[in-house]
């Protein structure tokens, strides 16, 4: 309940919201529902986690800025990462390749925040 009288609230939300599109999306380009579950993950539980522990809150739509952003560049991240499993490693399968994927830029993108971010507000 904490969190939905804190500033990260619209971190959140924006995640929320946007979560399942990706979801949907990555689902469709990799004819994978391990991989858009597992965006529907970062998105809308790991990115919120991360901003609330490594960024400060700003409060409304600067927050939901950073989350459209980071979204972005997770979406982008994940769909490269996959393809580049697969073409590396095609034996792998799908759901080998998604956890691959989701292991590297998850793993990789927090501590990339954690390292050059501003820390915590």
């Amino acid at each position: 309940m904490e969190d939905l009288r804190s500033g990260s609230l619209p971190v959140i939300v924006t995640g929320v919201l946007l979560a399942l599109p990706c979801a949907y999306a990555v689902t469709a380009l990799t004819d994978s529902t391990s991989a858009g579950f597992l965006m529907l993950i970062t998105v809308g539980v790991l990115l919120p986690q991360a901003h609330e522990n490594h960024w400060p809150t700003y409060g409304g739509w600067r927050d939901a800025a950073w989350t459209v952003a980071a979204t972005a560049i997770a979406f982008v991240a994940y769909l490269a990462v996959f393809w580049a499993i697969r073409a590396v490693v095609p034996t792998i399968g799908v759901d080998g390749a998604a956890v691959g994927a989701f292991l590297l830029v998850d793993l990789g993108g927090l501590a990339t925040i954690a390292r050059f971010g501003p820390g915590p507000g």
